[in-house]
């Protein structure tokens, strides 16, 4: 569903407190919405993508919340897996889910954990796999989200 995900500048930085100084950080929240960043539009490679994925402090285009079921972690891993789920009250409209953000709290504050587009531009070239969310479905079915946060040396999200 989205092709390229980060953890922000600001969730790196959580991240690198929580680990060298023992501070708390607590995933919060998921959003999506339909939004695409202007800048990822004139963006000609993938390090100029995620650089600006890492900038990102919101959602361009919040649509709906997703509140955290769970978060288990992977026996013998560092892998995080985040399940949350879209309920249909926070669904005002039909959409085409194109972002993605992950909130945590840390040192008081809720920042921007990481984000997620499906959306990006190559050469001029737009690739979009978006998925459809349709407020009439979820109200028979809620949709889970699930990601999996691999926090390894590089501290990127592996995959979503």
């Amino acid at each position: 569903m989205f092709q390229y995900s980060a953890i922000t500048k600001y969730g790196l930085e959580a991240l690198s407190g929580s680990i060298e100084e023992g501070d708390v950080l607590k995933i919060t929240r998921i959003e999506y919405g339909d939004g695409i960043i202007e800048e990822l539009k004139t963006a000609t490679t993938v390090s100029e993508i995620l650089e600006i994925i890492r900038n990102q402090t919101s959602l361009v285009n919040k649509k709906c919340d997703l509140s955290i079921y769970k978060i288990e972690k992977k026996e013998n891993s560092d892998v995080r897996t985040i399940v949350g789920v879209v309920k249909p009250e926070s669904v005002a409209e039909d959409f085409n889910a194109r972002e993605a953000a992950i909130y945590a709290k840390y040192n008081g504050k809720e920042i921007l954990f990481a984000y997620f587009t499906a959306v990006a531009f190559i050469d001029g070239e737009k690739t979009d796999s978006s998925n459809y969310i349709s407020k009439v479905a979820l109200s028979v079915r809620p949709c889970n989200f699930v990601t999996n946060i691999s926090m390894t040396n590089s501290m990127e999200i592996d995959y979503i």
